[in-house]
């Protein structure tokens, strides 16, 4: 009896996470279209665009971070990073999250770095990691919704 009781609070609470993000991936797909808008309305030089896909690049890297760190506290996935997964194993999920953060933020410098000499190159690199991240935020979503 309790343990059906708990499964349904799992089920109830996966499925308004899985919502919340579906909801926030919308967001990144209109942050995505606003960076190519700026692309097109702008020189070559400019950086709006490569700062608004910068900015959901950085906004899909933390939904993974918390869709991951919510999905093993429930103890329905793991971490799919092979660099990462010892360390969530041994040391546990914040520290993990946190150099997981540190990638992204490492990644997103050297973007950065990198953009006055190569525009066009760091836009269309942010757009194609952008897209990675949001496939892994639906892949962890897909197993939240699993837990039914």
């Amino acid at each position: 009896m309790a343990a059906d009781i708990r499964k349904q609070r799992l089920r109830g609470e996966a499925m308004r996470y899985g919502r919340v993000i579906i909801t926030l991936q919308a967001a990144i797909i209109v942050y995505l279209l606003s960076a190519g808008t700026a692309r097109a309305q702008s020189s070559i030089e400019s950086e709006p665009a490569t700062h608004l896909a910068l900015g959901a690049y950085i906004t899909a890297a933390f939904f993974d971070t918390s869709i991951t760190s919510y999905c093993h506290g429930l103890g329905v996935c793991k971490e799919q990073n092979p660099l990462l997964r010892p360390i969530v194993d041994r040391r546990g999920v914040v520290v993990a999250m946190t150099i997981k953060g540190a990638e992204h933020a490492a990644i997103s410098g050297l973007l950065l770095h990198y953009h006055k000499q190569h525009p066009r190159a760091v836009f269309w690199a942010t757009i194609g990691l952008t897209a990675a991240q949001v496939y892994v935020d639906a892949a962890n979503v897909r197993t939240l919704r699993g837990v039914r």
